[in-house]
């Protein structure tokens, strides 16, 4: 929540605090690699991500360090994570799994396989109908330019009014698709009000189609 919300210093801490009770937790140190991203201390990020992923391979951790590798001037090292990524959606359709939201946020983001990514969603959308689904099910949908199917699943995700920075960042996008631009601009700035580096690679884009959207409007 501190990093949601774009309190970044706490956020650290929480997150150190969590590997004094519990050394080696993946999920820490995957916390403290977005704090550092997030801060623009990309090495220290990748390495904190890189000890993530040795203990538990999940795919959230192949996407950070792709887009951190891709920073860092290293595209070779990038591409290693893209290939992990195909291979634990491989090992999951030869174990029959059938829903993975975080993979189909991977894909949509990437704007490839779009196909499964949905198909990813709605699958898991058949066992999980919480906000966070619902969000999932939305960018998909945008991704694939199914636009009102979009803005339909992103009002159920938006329900709560979770404070959640890429709840309101896809929000402002499928607006945008939609020709509503005070909308998208409301969203956007929503997102980047809660924390302007939610994300290495999205967060820049929302910068700039609010500054785009801002400008058009004047």
């Amino acid at each position: 929540m501190y990093f949601k919300t774009g309190q970044l210093d706490f956020a650290h801490q929480a997150y150190a605090n969590a590997l004094v009770l519990f050394d080696g937790y993946h999920s820490a140190n995957a916390g403290l690699g977005r704090v550092q991203a997030a801060q623009g201390n990309t090495d220290e990020a990748i390495a904190y991500y890189k000890r993530a992923q040795a203990s538990v391979p999940l795919p959230e951790y192949a996407a950070a360090l792709y887009a951190l590798y891709l920073q860092s001037g290293k595209p070779a090292e990038a591409t290693k994570q893209l290939n992990l990524i195909e291979v634990v959606d491989r090992l999951a359709r030869a174990t029959g799994e059938k829903t993975n939201r975080n993979l189909a946020l991977i894909y949509a983001d990437r704007g490839q396989r779009l196909d499964r990514a949905l198909d990813l969603i709605r699958e898991e959308l058949k066992v999980r109908q919480d906000v966070y689904t619902y969000d999932a099910l939305a960018w998909a949908l945008y991704k694939n330019k199914q636009y009102s199917e979009a803005q339909q699943a992103m009002e159920r995700a938006l329900k709560m009014d979770t404070p959640e920075p890429s709840f309101f960042y896809h929000a402002g996008m499928i607006a945008l698709a939609q020709g509503r631009k005070p909308d998208a601009a409301k969203a956007l700035t929503r997102a980047l009000d809660l924390n302007p580096k939610f994300d290495p690679i999205q967060a820049p884009i929302a910068k700039q189609k609010l500054a785009e959207t801002t400008a058009s409007s004047k």
